[in-house]
C-alpha cells in the first residue's frame, strides 16, 4: 500500500510538472500577444520557454516563422534552439509530437539544413510509438491492404481559459491639475477597459468663520469690526469620476469617457478692523456661496500604454461652470 501511494505520489508530481510546462504564463501572455498581431512581443514570450524546451513555446515560435516571413529575420537563432530542443525532447523524451515537429524542421530546412534521410528515420520512430498503421480491408478486394494514410500528430494538451489578469492589464495611476494636485485612478482594459478616479486639492479643506459673495461678508457684527476683501483666495476641490476606455489601439491607446460628482469651493481671506480705532485686529476666512459650486461632473480624455508606462490626459467640468484638465502617469501590470 505504501509503495502505491510513493508510485501515486510520483505520477502526480510528474503529471503537474507536464502541465505547468504545456501552460505557463509565458505562454499566456505570447498567445495575448498573438491575439494582437503583436508577434515581437509573442517571440519574446515563447522564448522564455526554450530554457526548458517547452513544446508549446517551440510550436508557437516555428508558427510564427512560417506564417510571418517578416519575423524570420530576428528569430534565427531562436529557431536553431527549437530544432536542438525537438532533438532533444525526441531522444531523450521519446516526446512523439516533438518528433513530428522534428520531421518538418528535417523537411523543410527549418533552423538548419534540410536532411530527408533524417526525417523518413523520425518518422519510422514516431510511428514505432504510436502504432502500426491500420490495415483496412475493402470489401470490393478483400486482400488489398490500403495505403496508410501519413501520420499526423496532433497537441493532446488542453489549454485552460486564461485567468482574469492574464485577460486585463490592470494599473494604478498618478494624476495632476493645477486646482487638483492630489489624484489617484485604477482600472484595467483589453479591448476595452474601465477607470475610476479620485482628485482632490492639497491639504485639509480651508474653515471659514463666516459666508460671503463677492462683495459683502453675509453674517459678520458690522457693529464690532469694519473689513475688507484681502487679494488672497483658495480654491478647495474634489472629484470622483468613472469612464470607459475606448481603443483607438487594441491595448496600446484608448479615448476615454465618463463622468461622476464634484464640488469646488472659493474662500477668500478678509482683515478685520477695530471700528474705533480703525487699527487691524485681525483677520478671517469667509465661503464664497456665489462663486463655489457642486454636481455632476462630465470628464473625457486620452490613454496611451508603451510597454508598460501608461500617459494620460484629458479635461473635466462640474455642472458645466468651468473647464480644468489633468495629466497624468502610470503602471500597466
Amino acid at each position: 500500500m505504501k509503495l502505491f501511494c510513493f508510485l501515486l505520489f510520483i505520477m502526480c508530481l510528474s503529471f503537474s510538472n507536464m502541465y505547468a510546462q504545456s501552460y505557463s504564463d509565458y505562454n499566456r501572455r505570447g498567445d495575448l500577444a498573438m491575439e494582437e498581431k503583436d508577434y515581437r512581443i509573442a517571440r519574446s514570450h515563447y522564448s522564455q520557454g526554450l530554457s526548458n524546451c517547452d513544446y508549446y513555446s517551440i510550436k508557437k515560435l516555428t508558427e510564427i516563422w512560417e506564417t510571418q516571413p517578416e519575423q524570420q529575420h530576428g528569430m534565427r537563432n531562436t529557431i536553431v534552439r527549437c530544432r536542438e530542443c525537438l532533438i532533444r525532447l525526441s531522444e531523450k523524451d521519446k516526446d512523439a509530437n516533438a518528433m513530428s515537429l522534428l520531421i518538418d524542421y528535417f523537411n523543410k530546412g527549418i533552423g538548419g539544413e534540410k536532411d530527408s534521410i533524417k526525417a523518413e528515420q523520425w518518422r519510422k520512430e514516431a510511428a514505432s510509438i504510436i502504432g502500426p498503421p491500420l490495415v483496412a480491408e475493402s470489401k470490393n478486394t478483400p486482400n488489398r491492404i490500403d495505403t496508410p494514410e501519413p501520420i499526423t500528430i496532433t497537441n493532446t494538451n488542453t489549454i485552460p481559459s486564461l485567468s482574469f489578469f492574464d485577460k486585463y492589464n490592470l494599473f494604478p495611476a498618478y494624476t495632476y491639475s493645477p486646482t487638483m494636485p492630489v489624484g489617484v485612478t485604477i482600472g484595467g482594459f483589453s479591448k476595452f477597459g474601465i477607470m475610476f478616479s479620485f482628485k482632490s486639492s492639497a491639504g485639509k479643506s480651508q474653515k471659514s468663520q463666516y459666508d460671503c459673495n463677492n462683495k459683502t461678508i453675509l453674517n459678520i457684527n458690522t457693529n464690532d469690526y469694519a473689513y475688507s476683501f484681502s487679494q488672497e483666495e483658495k480654491w478647495h476641490s474634489t472629484m470622483i469620476t468613472a469612464q470607459v476606455l475606448f481603443p483607438v489601439i487594441i491595448r496600446k491607446m484608448f479615448i476615454s469617457a465618463g463622468g461622476g460628482y464634484g464640488k469646488r469651493g472659493l474662500y477668500h481671506k478678509a482683515d478685520l478692523f477695530a471700528l474705533k480705532t480703525g487699527e487691524k485686529t485681525g483677520s478671517a476666512w469667509c465661503y464664497n456661496i456665489q462663486e463655489s459650486y457642486k454636481g455632476m461632473t462630465v470628464e473625457a480624455g486620452i490613454l496611451y500604454k508603451y510597454k508598460h508606462l501608461l500617459i494620460m490626459g484629458g479635461i473635466n467640468s462640474v455642472s458645466f461652470k468651468d473647464l480644468d484638465g489633468y495629466i497624468g502617469i502610470g503602471y500597466s501590470f
